[in-house]
């Protein structure tokens, strides 16, 4: 069987972390929170195409390490960029990759952040927040299945997930 990647896709704030928390818990789906890695290569907020490539290599790499002992993994994008569509490229090469949209209304995404613990996260203005979160939502990505954070419990987002995936 090929192995599985679930991306996790949509605004800051959206509860993207939130339910890749979940179905690891739940149908141990190893989680990979990526933010974490980019926020060890950039303290700006500003992100380059070369820190970009060098984040998602990186992402890669551990990607494909958690699949040598799970059957899948999910990690988390905020937008699609030249650098997160090559390394889906590539993860599509070795593994089935399915996209998942996450999301919520923008005050609400907006709030999530505000209370949020911050040390896992990139640091930038609440400006660039909505900014990013407004490309985030103007995208048009091809997926089987849409979660609405602000509308779903816990057990309706895993009844949803495994209507779709049959997990």
């Amino acid at each position: 069987m090929r192995k599985i990647v679930y991306v996790l896709i949509g605004p800051k704030g959206s509860g993207k972390s939130h339910v890749g928390r979940l179905l690891e818990k739940e149908l141990n789906i190893s989680f990979l929170p990526i933010e974490a890695i980019f926020v060890g290569l950039q303290k700006t907020g500003i992100s380059t195409p070369a820190i970009q490539e060098q984040g998602y290599a990186m992402v890669e790499a551990r990607v494909l390490e958690i699949l040598v002992t799970k059957q899948a993994v999910s990690f988390e994008l905020t937008v699609l960029t030249p650098a997160s569509k090559n390394l889906l490229t590539r993860l599509g090469r070795q593994t089935q990759v399915e996209l998942i949209q996450v999301y919520a209304p923008p005050d609400i995404c907006l709030a999530r952040i505000r209370n949020r613990d911050q040390a896992s996260h990139i640091e930038i203005s609440e400006e660039r927040i909505i900014e990013i979160n407004r490309i985030s939502a103007s995208q048009q990505i091809d997926v089987r299945l849409q979660i609405d954070t602000s509308q779903l419990n816990e057990t309706q987002i895993l009844e949803q997930f495994t209507a779709v995936y049959g997990r």
